[in-house]
């Protein structure tokens, strides 16, 4: 997978908002969110599933005026990439390489 990652996503994932991207398929961006449950990654040229996508969200935002990320476990999914979670798994990363 290509680790492309944009600074802001961190900013993002807490707004619990859907996440739209553009990016080759396959990429780590596109990996978090589908963990995360967060958001997609969309090729340049895909633009009739993007065109679906983003009629389906105005659709779901019309009928429940909330378009917060409808999912109960989201808060646990998405907290395991905040920069304190991420900079704890790169710090227990080093202490395992130094170990060796």
């Amino acid at each position: 997978a290509m680790a492309i990652l944009p600074d802001k996503l961190y900013e993002y994932l807490a707004a619990q908002r859907p996440i739209l991207s553009f990016g080759p398929q396959g990429c780590e961006l596109g990996t978090m969110l589908e963990r995360a449950g967060a958001g997609e990654v969309f090729d340049w040229n895909d633009t009739v599933r993007l065109k679906e996508r983003v009629l389906q969200l105005y659709s779901d935002y019309t009928q429940s005026r909330n378009m917060a990320i409808d999912n109960r476990n989201i808060d646990g999914r998405v907290l395991q990439y905040t920069r304190e979670s991420e900079t704890v798994q790169m710090s227990e990363l080093i202490k395992e390489i130094i170990k060796k």
